[in-house]
């Protein structure tokens, strides 16, 4: 009765949690990654405008010609070398979705920095590829020589079997969820160079390129010209329930993301696109300032606390270690206290972390280190 792409598929954690949350009276929530802020005023009155003067209809499949050539032009500012081929996607998901649905089937191996975003391994496998985990830990960083030793070990294991190499994709995310690292510059540089030498085909999740506290975000379309980039406004302009984002990619693979947003997605919400096109101009830098104080207030109460963590860069996210074995008992000593927080198990292989999310207001960041922290003493 079902096809068996689906029987698989397994269920969003985060979004049972956000279901669990519904039914608690008193919530600290620390689980959801997505901002608190509004989306502001202008991007509102840009929406409704379109809304009342009759922009409602159909648009072209890859967006308005207004806020495409905006986006190429932001784009080509910042270096990314495909922005003459850009599209509007169904937020940062819906691009992820077309460019795996393009690029990858059972001839390839798609390969994830371990933790990543749960979304990742069941989009793998829809597509029907194999998920090839590569370990970050313990600072959550892959090298160029990390990216050679996971290859080197998975086509050892194909061989073992008889099987010739397949084809190689890599999803970047940097900013990371669930971590919070960003990559430097140097770093996506040497990366890419690695990569390109190594045959991979690259996707580069980008979703949270503004929210980088301590550097320049660096673009992996920046340093190949084959890379799949996709961003969104989901956190730039506190509207993740607009579900809207923008994609780039080389043309033969954006000819076919293209094609294949004709037949699912048709085109993206269009006074949304309006209301983005706006967003371009609107300066949100008071809105990453407060972010990067929010990193700065985490990050303390976590130390006064006794938590140990890689100090995050980018994102909203922050990926402390459990401070005690029974990470099961923790966990739902959380629950039990109305505290949400994001199992480490649901982003990696090993559940050594926990997610955090620090788009939350600064009472709510300590009411939840605090009730962490009673939870540790009581365990340890």
């Amino acid at each position: 009765m079902l096809a068996k792409r689906v029987q698989h598929l397994e269920s969003s954690g985060i979004r049972r949690l956000f279901e669990l949350g519904l039914k608690m009276k008193n919530p600290v929530d620390l689980s959801l990654g997505q901002p608190d802020f509004d989306v502001p005023p202008a991007v509102k009155k840009a929406a409704i405008e379109a809304i009342e003067a009759g922009k409602n209809r159909y648009t072209p499949t890859a967006g308005i010609p207004e806020l495409r050539k905006a986006l190429s032009a932001k784009l080509k500012a910042e270096g990314v070398l495909t922005h003459q081929n850009v599209m509007v996607v169904s937020g940062g998901s819906g691009g992820i979705n077309l460019a795996l649905f393009a690029i990858a089937d059972e001839t390839a191996d798609v390969y994830l920095l371990d933790p990543c975003f749960l979304t990742y391994p069941q989009l793998i496998k829809l597509v029907g590829s194999t998920a090839v985990y590569v370990s970050t830990y313990p600072d959550f960083r892959v090298t160029p020589d990390g990216l050679l030793a996971a290859v080197n070990k998975r086509e050892a294991e194909l061989a073992a079997q008889g099987i010739a190499p397949k084809r190689k994709i890599l999803i970047f995310n940097s900013p990371g969820n669930p971590t919070g690292i960003a990559y430097s510059a140097d770093q996506v540089k040497a990366l890419a160079l690695r990569a390109r030498e190594l045959e991979f085909q690259v996707i580069s999740d980008e979703v949270y390129d503004t929210f980088n506290y301590d550097q320049k975000h660096a673009s992996w379309g920046e340093f190949d010209d084959q890379a799949i980039v996709i961003r969104a406004f989901s956190k730039t302009g506190g509207m993740p329930g607009w579900r809207i984002g923008y994609a780039t990619a080389p043309t033969i693979v954006f000819d076919q993301m293209l094609k294949l947003q004709q037949f699912t997605f048709i085109c993206i919400n269009t006074p949304a696109q309006w209301g983005c096109l706006k967003l371009l101009e609107t300066d949100i830098s008071h809105v990453i300032n407060e972010y990067r104080g929010r990193r700065e207030l985490i990050c303390s109460l976590l130390d006064e606390a006794g938590f140990k963590y890689v100090r995050p860069n980018g994102s909203f996210f922050i990926f402390p270690f459990y401070p005690v074995a029974d990470v099961a008992r923790f966990n739902q000593l959380c629950i039990e206290r109305e505290l949400l927080v994001v199992p480490g198990e649901l982003f990696s292989k090993q559940n050594t972390n926990f997610r955090l999310s620090f788009s939350a207001n600064p009472e709510i960041l300590r009411r939840g280190v605090k009730i962490l922290s009673e939870i540790a003493n009581e365990l340890c």
